[in-house]
């Protein structure tokens, strides 16, 4: 399947900011920061080369505010050099991040351990670590 491709079958799910980041080549279920990760994956032919990409500054994958979301930097768009911007609402390249306002560019800091974090466990235990911290903050707060 071809970048362009992927991006034109990916089922879209909502996710959250701190649900990691999954390569999905199969497209299902993906939300924006799967979506561009896995595209980026297949431009370069595969996550090590990808990791170099964002590294040397060939690629990075931005927050950026969108227009139904105005308050907060949730959705992730993809800038590659080569290509320009694309993102799992406008599945297109194109030049601008438009629609979107770029905010914040990830830093390859905060993307590792992101896509450490999608690695097995996934989704389903990033929104259960969610669920678990939440329901515990009384008692780790004692703890400390």
């Amino acid at each position: 399947m071809t970048p362009e491709e992927y991006m034109q079958t990916v089922r879209y799910k909502k996710g959250s900011v701190l649900d990691g980041i999954r390569y999905v080549p199969d497209g299902k279920d993906a939300d924006c920061d799967d979506a561009t990760w896995t595209m980026l994956c297949l431009i370069e032919g595969g996550k090590r080369k990808a990791i170099k990409a964002l590294a040397s500054g060939k690629a990075a994958l931005w927050r950026v505010r969108s227009p139904t979301n105005k308050a907060l930097a949730r959705h992730v768009a993809l800038w590659h050099r080569d290509y320009g911007w694309i993102d799992s609402t406008r599945r297109k390249w194109r030049e601008t991040p438009a629609p979107h306002v770029k905010v914040r560019k990830m830093r390859l800091f905060t993307v590792l351990p992101l896509i450490a974090w999608g690695y097995p466990l996934g989704k389903i235990a990033g929104a259960g670590l969610v669920v678990l911290l939440v329901n515990n903050l009384g008692h780790i707060v004692q703890f400390l």
